[in-house]
């Protein structure tokens, strides 16, 4: 990617003409050149995944390359991720040598056949539930990282970043912390005042009430909602 920004960026710099960058609305029906392209690599990117045959690829600007790039192979030229590109070709190396017998070696009755069970947010009953366990999920929080540097190395305390008298936690972030209890609150009333506006003589009584009543509790650390 190094060298297709220098190259990009020589060209801007050039003393020729320098190409002009024309901003082009994707997703259209013009006819244009610039529409066609863009509609052309916008489908590209679409069915990457499912192509058949050969996607064509844009030659390289070798000469904006740095003076030493790796090569190999069937690969073509590296420029970046390096670590994770020997790392790569060192388990294929290893998967294909004579001596590699992982049948032989691993036990395979031992792991479980069963297939891994749905995530929990894929049945979670409320959409807020749904978003605190994706969140927690995609690793944003620095809460694990914490923890375990604390038990590891003891230079950073586990105490909540907020003040609270609570170790740093998913759970005590979401639900218990009191830096956010005026969000949630404030939140659960709108929540609230906007789900009786919606019912209001939609519903027979006890649905009215059941549906106010989880309205209620949506913001709440509340297990059973959960």
């Amino acid at each position: 990617a190094r060298s297709l920004y220098r190259c990009l960026f020589s060209l801007l710099h050039s003393p020729t003409p320098a190409p002009s960058l024309v901003w082009t609305a994707a997703y259209t029906n013009g006819l244009t050149p610039e529409c066609l392209a863009n509609d052309y690599v916008d489908r590209l990117a679409l069915f990457a995944q499912n192509r058949r045959g050969v996607i064509p690829s844009a030659p390289l600007a070798t000469f904006a390359m740095d003076d030493y790039t790796m090569f190999a192979s069937g690969y073509g030229f590296g420029g970046n991720n390096l670590f994770f590109f020997l790392i790569s070709r060192f388990e294929d190396s290893y998967a294909l040598s004579d001596s590699f017998r992982p049948a032989q070696a691993l036990t395979l009755a031992l792991y479980d056949s069963h297939r891994l069970p749905d995530f929990p947010y894929t049945r979670a009953s409320s959409s807020f539930s749904a978003v605190v366990q994706l969140y927690a999920r995609s690793s944003q929080l620095d809460t694990t990282d914490l923890e375990v540097r604390h038990q590891r190395f003891r230079d950073t305390p586990p105490w909540c970043h907020f003040g609270c008298d609570a170790c740093e936690s998913v759970h005590d972030i979401f639900a218990r912390c009191p830096a956010f209890l005026a969000i949630c609150r404030a939140h659960g009333m709108q929540l609230c005042d906007e789900t009786s506006s919606l019912l209001e003589g939609k519903p027979a009584d006890r649905v009215r009430e059941v549906l106010e009543r989880a309205a209620q509790r949506l913001f709440s650390d509340d297990a059973g909602l959960w």
